[in-house]
Order: structure tokens, then C-alpha cells, then sequence
């Protein structure tokens, strides 16, 4: 995919971006991730304060340290992020590892109000059989549909293994940026829609409220309108142009009464309707 537009905004800063990259390792035998560069808004995001030359003695004092700073997101902020996840000396796996060890990251965004987590980016688990290379990892987050609000990134490691640990800060030169690909994606950890979809509201039946939610592969302008079963349009609940990404609307009924209602999808050249029922 092209991100041309995209790479002259990220690579306009051109002070250095930062990261973390941390090693679970036993004997020979590292487990590497990086957690870097991430830009939001032509704005370069930190990670939390801590000194290089303390040693990590637990999982839980590493996942302390590979959360950035608080961020504030909205749906039309643009993230960005790379990972990468390497094995150092993966030949060994099979003389150093148990069946039942394993090593396992994922990067989560974080809803800083209730540290509860939004979305999941990888989710990768390391074990004797699977000892292998990642790729480099770059990814724009589409925030369609994301909730407003201040968020974190943070790198979640889990590990069985009896082996010790390290942590290290990363700074880059900015300008590099330019010289990658990024993938887009979903600010829930979801690849985006490659279909247009209408899916049925839920609940239903309901009383009084229900969400409905809709899929765009493409941008366009979206308009979704409630009829009643006579076809009288009842209310627009969206007119207005859309990025592609997968959406959520609120839809509350307790001014009309009981009864089965349509819902109608229209975005370029695709239009498609369903029913629901209100039962009071």
C-alpha cells in the first residue's frame, strides 16, 4: 500500500524518535523485541522514565517498563509504531528449552482512564517448535471509531522460562522513517474490512437502545437511516463522510413504539437494509 502522504508527515520532525527493546534469554539462546518510533500527529511519543544501568529481576518490573507516555487519541489522529521480534541463536532452542517452556509478546493500546485494553497488535509466543524470526513490524493505526480519550502503548511479556532478563532505551533518527512501509490497521488490533457489511443490530430484540455496527473497505459518504415498516423514514442516524473501518452507532427508540423497523446502509455504490424489533 502506498503511504507516500503519510511518510512527508511522519518524517517532518527530524529529532529522534524513541523505544525500548528488551531479551528474555536462557543460556545462548534471546528472545528479542523493540517497541519504537512511534509518532502521533507529527508528535514524537516517549516511553516512561527509567534508568538503563538497574537490573530487571521479574516479568512484572519489565512490563513496568515498556509503556510510553499517555497520549490522547480521537478518530481522526494518526498513530504509527514499529516492533520487531528476533531469536539469537534459535539452533539452540532444542538443547536450552523444556516442551513446556515458552516466551510470548504482544503490544496492547491501553485505555489510560480504566488501564483496560482497546486493541492488541501481534501476539506472538515462542516456544522449542517455534523459535523463528519475525519480520520488521510498521503499522499505521486507523482510529476510526475509537473512543476519545488518553491512551498508552505498552509491549506485554509472559514467560515461563527460568532465564534472565534485560531492557534498553532506543533513539532513532527520524529520517529514517521515510525508508519504511507501514500496515494499515485497526486501532482494535484488527486488519481493515475488505467488504462492505451491514451487521445485524444487537440486541434483538430490544428496548430501548441498540447498537448497530457497519464495515468500510473504502472511504465515502455514509448515510444510515431508520424507516418504519411502512418505509416513513423514522431518523438519519448518519450522514457524513467516512474513512474506511469498521463503525458502531447507538440507536435509541423510547420515543417510538413496539414494532418491527428497517435500517438502511448507503456509502458509494453499495446500499443494503435490515430489520429489527422494538418491543416495549
Amino acid at each position: 500500500t502506498d503511504f507516500s502522504a503519510s511518510m512527508s508527515k511522519i518524517s517532518a520532525d527530524d529529532e529522534v524518535t524513541y523505544g525500548r527493546t528488551g531479551i528474555v534469554y536462557k543460556d545462548k539462546l534471546e528472545f528479542v523485541f523493540s517497541v519504537e518510533d512511534v509518532i502521533l500527529n507529527d508528535k514524537k511519543i516517549d516511553f516512561v522514565s527509567m534508568i538503563d544501568t538497574l537490573p530487571i529481576l521479574n516479568i512484572d518490573e519489565l512490563n513496568s517498563k515498556t509503556q510510553t507516555n499517555t497520549f490522547s487519541l480521537n478518530q481522526d489522529s494518526q498513530l504509527f509504531f514499529s516492533l520487531y521480534y528476533i531469536v539469537i541463536n534459535p539452533k539452540t532452542a532444542d538443547s536450552v528449552l523444556s516442551e513446556d517452556e515458552y516466551v510470548n509478546f504482544k503490544l496492547q493500546l491501553v485505555a489510560a482512564n480504566n488501564n483496560e485494553v482497546t486493541g492488541t497488535f501481534d501476539d506472538i509466543t515462542y516456544n522449542i517448535s517455534n523459535a523463528f524470526d519475525y519480520e520488521n513490524l510498521n503499522y499505521q493505526v486507523d482510529c476510526s471509531g475509537i473512543q476519545s480519550g488518553d491512551y498508552y502503548l505498552r509491549l506485554i511479556t509472559e514467560s515461563n522460562i527460568q532465564g534472565s532478563l534485560n531492557i534498553a532505551n532506543v533513539q532513532n533518527d527520524a529520517e529514517q522513517l521515510t525508508k519504511k512501509s507501514y500496515q494499515n490497521i485497526s486501532f482494535n488490533g484488527e486488519g481493515l474490512p475488505t467488504v462492505y457489511a451491514l451487521l445485524q443490530n444487537f440486541p434483538n430484540p430490544f428496548n430501548p437502545s441498540t447498537s448497530i455496527r457497519f464495515q468500510l473497505p473504502e472511504s465515502g459518504n455514509v448515510t444510515l437511516k431508520i424507516y418504519d415498516i411502512l418505509g416513513r423514514e423514522v431518523i438519519t442516524l448518519v450522514d457524513e463522510f467516512k474513512t474506511e473501518g469498521r463503525y458502531e452507532v447507538k440507536f435509541n427508540a423510547s420515543s417510538l413504539a413496539s414494532g418491527v423497523y428497517l435500517y438502511r446502509l448507503m456509502v458509494n455504490d453499495f446500499i443494503t437494509v435490515k430489520k429489527m424489533l422494538m418491543i416495549k
